[in-house]
């Protein structure tokens, strides 16, 4: 049976560049990036706050409005319109909030950048696994496109053909289970994997 052309993505650090709009939400509210954090996850630790504190930026920031604008990331958007273009199309799975209004601004966000590609945009809570929602097209060997490695590693344990993006804070994770590309031109690399894997 020929695989339907579905690719499964988050959003944050893979469509749309969260971290540096989060870095300046964080320097207006007194907290700015702590220097050579590019390394850490961990966002207490990047902004020199409490974890509580930390969780409460992060929900402060991802329920409002600076959502519907964050800025694309890397070379998304020239190469989600390229696979669109041979007929693709996407699902997001995100982890930014379960709030009404964080799904609004996302949605928003998303299709003022990418347009009209998205078949499903799935928000759910802040730091949840997503590894219950992947099981939705377990076994399907659609591409899953990630940035957090536990997340990724949710993708290929549902049978996903998982992609991990190498951003600074991933450098130290090394697997044989699934791929990485590269942080400055990722898209490109996930593009040509899915012709190659599609033949197209």
């Amino acid at each position: 049976m020929k695989k339907e052309k579905i690719i499964l993505t988050d959003a944050d650090g893979v469509l749309v560049d969260w971290n540096t709009a989060f870095d300046k939400f964080m320097s207006k509210n007194g907290h700015p990036r702590v220097p050579e954090t590019d390394t850490e996850y961990n966002i207490s630790l990047r902004h020199n706050v409490t974890t509580h504190q930390a969780m409460e930026y992060v929900k402060e920031f991802n329920e409002s409005p600076d959502i519907a604008h964050l800025p694309p990331f890397a070379d998304s958007v020239e190469h989600v319109r390229l696979l669109s273009e041979l007929g693709f199309r996407f699902i997001v799975v995100t982890s930014i909030s379960s709030h009404p209004d964080a799904k609004i601004h996302r949605t928003n966000n998303l299709t003022d950048l990418f347009g009209d590609v998205f078949d499903d945009i799935h928000c759910i809570e802040q730091g949840a696994s997503k590894a219950s929602i992947l099981m939705n097209w377990a076994d399907t060997g659609y591409f899953w496109i990630e940035d957090h490695m536990r997340q990724a590693e949710a993708g290929y344990e549902a049978g996903l053909n998982t992609i991990l993006i190498n951003h600074p804070y991933n450098h130290h994770y090394s697997t044989d289970l699934f791929p990485k590309v590269s942080f400055d031109t990722p898209w490109n690399e996930i593009y040509n994997m899915v012709r190659n894997e599609y033949g197209i």
